[in-house]
């Protein structure tokens, strides 16, 4: 069944989604390289660590990893929200999922038990579902028309509710988990709220993702400069949540 007037072509469309696995593979050996970088550190002598600032390691295969996790995967995503359908592209992203959880044991030496394969099964079957009966046409829309769905009432309760639910999180790691937890379950509960973090940012970097994607007059241009502007801030607080909880 062809897609209709304005539709960009199912081409297209499976080009974008190729271009969301390459953004994904980027960030998931960006994340492994980062971790792996602070593992290595940290079995080093400390007259011979790197500097550390903040959660930031100064060594090659942590430079390597920021590389891998905000330089490739953006000018992908661009690409590919621009010629994909959101409604796919976003499934996508949790490849970075699967192959997390098929590469970190080989190269980082993790254990991961039967729940955690069985978890990754469900998000597996889940990307093929969505990516399979998910509409795979993309519709062209004027800046103006996609910025009119922030006006929405559903979308200002969602970003409310996102305002909220970070600064839950933060109230949380800083004040709530040192008062009711002690050693390495505190750490566990760290790692969920960071993982929250890092995943709710994620959605906000799609959302202007999508909006931000080049438009042909130069208002609208000016419009996603912006918006590319907000992705990049997005993306550069999710990498310093992710920092945060691998260490």
């Amino acid at each position: 069944m062809g897609c209709g007037e304005g539709s960009t072509g199912v081409h297209l469309v499976m080009i974008g989604m190729a271009l969301a696995v390459l953004a994904s593979v980027g960030s998931t050996f960006g994340l492994i390289l980062q971790k792996l970088a602070q593992v290595q550190n940290d079995a080093l002598p400390p007259d011979k660590q790197y500097t550390k600032t903040g959660a930031i390691i100064c060594s090659p295969t942590w430079m390597l990893g920021f590389v891998l996790l905000i330089a490739v995967p953006f000018p992908l995503d661009l690409v590919a929200f621009s010629l994909a359908p959101q409604s796919l592209v976003v499934p996508l992203t949790g490849v970075t999922l699967i192959l997390n959880q098929v590469i970190a044991p080989f190269m980082l030496k993790e254990k991961v038990s039967m729940l955690d394969w069985i978890a990754t099964g469900v998000i597996a079957v889940g990307i093929i579902f969505t990516t399979a009966f998910g509409s795979h046409c993309s519709y062209e829309y004027t800046v103006d028309h996609m910025l009119g769905f922030f006006e929405q009432l559903a979308f200002q309760v969602a970003e409310v509710l996102f305002v909220i639910s970070m600064v839950f999180c933060w109230w949380w790691v800083t004040w709530g988990v040192p008062r009711w937890y002690a050693d390495e379950k505190a750490d566990q509960m760290r790692a969920v709220a960071y993982g929250y973090m890092a995943g709710a940012v994620g959605g906000q970097q799609q959302i202007f993702l999508k909006v931000g994607t080049p438009a042909p007059t130069q208002e609208d241009l000016l419009c996603c400069d912006n918006t590319q502007l907000v992705v990049i801030c997005c993306r550069l607080c999710r990498q310093q949540v992710n920092c945060w909880r691998l260490q």
